[in-house]
């Protein structure tokens, strides 16, 4: 496994880091695919996406609905005494008479069936090639009456006019069970038929709805059943399957006649004429074992298919090929197909329920051009009404809510499975891989290019992408995924190199202030960093501590040392030296060969910042003394001065070269002071205006000073310890030094003399002393201002 440190390593480098954003996005977009919440969203709002970009198309020619609404309802009526409103006596089609009632409401299930006997005898003689009823013809209780058993009746009536036929299809639906012993379902039980009626179909089918319910509680019908499995080799087709093959009948002989040829066991099992499946009402039985043989020998649909291609079958008219490969196809892949809807409710042709009667009656020839050689399905269909039972939300449904009739979705999964072009998924793995590629192409190409070349390359590649997705859906009926890749898996990989650059950015600006914290304080450097080039912004002018140091012979000490030895020994020493001032809030200004200049600037600290500096000195002092003690190489005792006032802090400089410095003349003074420490014999001096009111500290005052190049003359102050620190040596030198400085200052000169020449004696080492009695010895300043 490659080591985080080579990994850090290796994206240093820009085409490397893309690569490794490429491959991490692409990974966990890939990983995504797999999961089920992804495609139950891509099946949502994907699938509805493609639909309402394709557009609606064209419905096959060979479907027809018969729609039974309520438009259809108000304009049949019958004769209203019951006895012939049952019988179907005197049918109008048309304004009501006042001998006459419209029919119910129109509940499918309950209109007279000897009107659907009607219609069926109408269509029959039309040329209808299948008849297919979208209407569950329940058993009716005996309604005996004078004329007979009028419910008996009608069903008879109807079953007649379907053994006419021999055409027709019936529905079915299923009802949940609980799981019982020798139930071939263990799920579902179909709801039972009025036997008469159902004898005389030529099959009998379930509707092939499989709606999926989704996360935010739409129920859209999306997917249709070819066959609706019960268990492992067991199950019944569906409606669509039932009448395509009714549909192909008349190319039964020769489909059987390509089975017997390249099925493993001849297809022997199989009714040889389709008068014997009319007459046994085998339809059902014929496509269960033809689904069966195709399920045992999965390459027979490839033979066969193939043998279409060459003689005798290859001169076949085009007709018989195209229903011998959809009914190929059919029986030899899934089980269940994303139905492909050729656009919104009413897509398919319709024509009323009451239309087509009116037709048979008085236009049979317009009747047979509507209907002849078609499928026609009839069932309960409203176009125009969004709160109607029996019908299911498509892709096409939109903001109107107006759904799609359960007959039409029959009608719509016959003409997908006719024309071969229900809706294919891509295979997972294909989906994986488009996952993979688009998160790896988006997150590489955002990370490897500037940032408005990289989102317009991404959002051109996610565009193309999209406009492809939707030239398959619509030229091949294959549905790639939309939403995820372009919806959710590219704006990852974008937002994931936006991402890591932003925390390259953030790593670099945190290096370019550690960097730029060098040379100068933390609060320019966060100046500077948001907001670079602005130089203006960073000057303030204000009150400041200032501190100066100076090595004592540093001069004479770089004309004895290699250079090389002179910057160790001196980073050394800085460090030493630098130190307390960091610790104790302040900032390394400027260094000057063995100089240093230190700043505390005062926004609003008081005597806070000025307490500081003084302590620092005492540290700073006690540290370089340590470091001179160790130091293998020489020493480097050294002097301070602290100066307190106004200064103008900011980057000065011109053109390629910056510093930020303190302006103003309390550097100046500072260094001044720290240069009478030379003359004094000390080690820390400050001037008074740094040291007021504190208390903290033990000062010993030693006179007025007129400093080189200033004319008023500075009260000047030795810091000699922090006062907890303080001896009684150190108590009693303050004490007796500020004893003689008043005789000093009183201008009693034998007075001072004797006090400065004590001090001497008991403190020999001491600097100040030795000055004054010295300048006494010399006569005293008219003034008592001592020039420095």
């Amino acid at each position: 496994m490659l080591p985080l440190s080579a990994l850090s390593s290796v994206t240093q480098k820009p085409l490397a880091r893309a690569i490794v954003a490429g491959v991490l996005v692409g990974t966990l977009g890939a990983l995504a695919s797999l999961s089920p919440a992804f495609d139950m969203i891509e099946q949502e709002y994907g699938l509805a996406w493609l639909f309402r970009l394709r557009g609606p198309q064209p419905a096959p020619e060979d479907v027809l609905i018969i729609a039974m609404d309520q438009r259809a309802a108000d304009n049949i009526s019958l004769l209203r005494a019951s006895d012939d409103f049952e019988r179907c006596r005197g049918l109008t089609i048309g304004p009501s008479l006042p001998t006459h009632r419209v029919l119910l409401p129109p509940r499918s299930g309950r209109w007279p069936r000897c009107l659907h006997a009607t219609l069926v005898d109408s269509l029959e003689a039309a040329g209808a090639r299948v008849i297919a009823f979208d209407v569950l013809f329940r058993p009716r209780t005996p309604d005996p009456g004078p004329a007979g058993d009028v419910n008996r009746e009608q069903d008879e009536r109807l079953a007649s006019a379907m053994q006419a036929a021999g055409n027709v299809l019936l529905a079915q639906d299923y009802k949940p069970s609980e799981p019982q012993a020798g139930d071939p379902c263990g799920e579902e039980v179909p709801l039972e038929l009025s036997p008469v009626v159902a004898d005389a179909a030529l099959g009998v089918a379930p509707m092939p709805y499989a709606p999926t319910l989704f996360p935010g509680g739409a129920d859209r019908a999306d997917r249709f059943w070819v066959f609706k499995t019960c268990g492992v080799g067991s199950g019944t087709t569906t409606l669509p399957l039932l009448a395509l093959q009714a549909y192909g009948l008349d190319s039964y002989g020769d489909l059987l006649a390509l089975v017997r040829e390249h099925a493993h066991d001849g297809g022997d099992l199989l009714p040889k004429t389709v008068a014997e499946i009319r007459a046994g009402r085998q339809l059902q039985a014929v496509v269960l074992n033809l689904r069966l043989r195709f399920r045992e020998d999965p390459a027979l649909a490839g033979r066969i298919l193939a043998s279409l291609e060459r003689p005798p079958a290859q001169a076949w008219p085009a007709p018989k090929k195209r229903i011998v490969r959809a009914l190929v196809a059919a029986y030899s892949r899934d089980e269940t197909y994303f139905l492909n809807h050729y656009g919104p409710a009413g897509t398919l042709r319709h024509i009323g329920y009451d239309a087509a009667l009116a037709a048979a009656k008085n236009a049979p020839d317009a009747l047979a051009a509507d209907v002849g050689g078609k499928v026609v399905f009839i069932g309960y269909a409203e176009h125009g009404r969004p709160d109607r039972y029996e019908h299911w939300a498509t892709p096409y449904s939109g903001a109107s809510g107006i759904n799609t009739s359960g007959v039409e979705l029959i009608g719509t999964a016959f003409a997908n499975l006719l024309t071969q072009t229900p809706i294919r998924l891509l295979p997972a793995a294909g989906r994986t891989l488009i996952a993979a590629t688009i998160g790896f192409l988006v997150a590489a190409t955002c990370m490897y290019l500037p940032a408005a070349i990289g989102i317009a390359a991404s959002l051109s590649l996610v565009v193309g992408y999209c406009a492809a997705a939707l030239y398959f859906f619509g030229s091949a009926q294959l549905w790639l995924p939309v939403i995820e890749p372009a919806g959710l898996i590219a704006p990852a990989g974008a937002l994931f190199a936006a991402g890591w650059q932003y925390i390259d950015v953030v790593r670099d600006k945190r290096r370019l202030a550690r960097s730029l914290s060098l040379f100068v304080p933390p609060h320019i450097v966060e100046q500077l960093v948001r907001k670079p080039g602005a130089f203006e912004t960073t000057r303030e002018s204000l009150d400041c501590s200032c501190l100066v140091t100076d090595a004592a012979d540093y001069t004479t000490l770089s004309e004895t040392l290699q250079s090389e030895q002179l910057a160790a020994l001196l980073n050394q020493y800085f460090e030493n030296l630098f130190r307390p001032v960091l610790d104790l809030g302040g900032y390394v200004s400027d260094v000057i060969g063995d100089s240093m200049l230190a700043l505390w600037p005062d926004r609003g600290g008081g005597r806070q910042g000025r307490l500081r500096v003084c302590e620092a000195c005492l540290d700073a002092a006690d540290a370089v003394e340590r470091f001179n003690g160790i130091s293998p190489i020489a020493k480097l005792p050294t002097r301070f001065g602290v100066h307190f006032g106004p200064v103008t802090l900011g980057l000065v400089g011109a053109l390629t070269h910056y510093e930020y410095r303190a302006v103003g003349d309390t550097v100046n003074t500072a260094n001044r002071v720290q240069g009478l420490n030379k003359r004094l014999g000390t080690r820390v001096l400050t001037s008074d205006t740094a040291v007021e009111g504190l208390d903290e500290l033990l000062l010993r005052e030693l006179g007025l000073f007129r400093l080189k190049g200033k004319r008023t003359p500075m009260r000047i102050y030795e810091i000699v310890c922090r006062r907890r620190d303080a001896t009684q040596n150190d108590l009693r030198l303050c004490l007796e030094f500020r004893d003689a400085l008043d005789a000093f200052r009183s201008k009693d000169q034998d007075l001072a003399r004797a006090r400065f020449d004590r001090l001497v004696d008991d403190f020999p080492n001491d600097g100040p002393s030795a000055f004054y009695a010295g300048l006494l010895r010399k006569g005293l300043p008219a003034d008592g201002v001592i020039d420095a």
